[in-house]
């Protein structure tokens, strides 16, 4: 599998992370800002294949 792809799950994980509490779906966790910058930095570089 290709580090593009792997990254790009990984981001996909990290959003449902944020997500998946304001849907009921799990308990909220702490994410710390720079956490949140560097998603959307990721997402700004074209890693968004596995986004909801």
């Amino acid at each position: 599998m290709k580090l593009f792809m792997i990254i790009d799950k990984i981001l996909g994980d990290f959003q449902r992370i944020i997500e998946y509490p304001k849907l009921g779906f799990q308990s909220s966790i702490e994410i710390l800002d720079n956490e949140i910058a560097d998603y959307h930095f990721l997402i700004s570089k074209g890693y968004y294949l596995h986004l909801l």
